[in-house]
């Protein structure tokens, strides 16, 4: 389940005072900041078949090619980044899978919503991010 484009846009996808447009951006920025290069970054993540990630792989997720990385990856990305995994999800434009809309009524949906706004106005509006 993706955020709503809204959402994903509140802000100017702002991190820190650098303007981002995408997962892969953060990723890359991120990455950068912590002086890794791909291939270090690859070597700290593990794929399905338990060998580290490829440094053609880290040019995908920083390009945004085949979308955002499943669980597991997303996982260790974040770890490796020293990045919380909510602003991940964030980024990446889903939905965090402990968060289940399955049996919740649509006005409970609206509600989480509109707070989840009403913080990040509240943020940015302070200048905050």
């Amino acid at each position: 389940m993706a955020l709503p484009d809204d959402v994903a846009r509140m802000g100017g996808w702002m991190w820190g005072r650098s303007k981002m447009k995408s997962f892969g951006a953060l990723v890359a920025h991120r990455r950068r900041e912590l002086g890794l290069t791909q291939t270090e970054l690859g070597a700290r993540i593990k794929g399905r078949s338990g060998k580290p990630v490829s440094q053609k792989r880290i040019t995908d997720i920083e390009h945004d090619r085949f979308g955002v990385p499943r669980a597991p990856v997303l996982k260790q990305i974040a770890r490796a980044l020293k990045l919380d995994l909510d602003v991940l999800y964030f980024w990446g434009r889903q939905i965090p899978p402990d968060i289940r809309a399955e049996g919740l009524a649509e006005e409970t949906i609206k509600e989480a919503w509109r707070a989840f706004r009403a913080v990040v106005r509240r943020k940015t509006s302070r200048g905050r991010g």
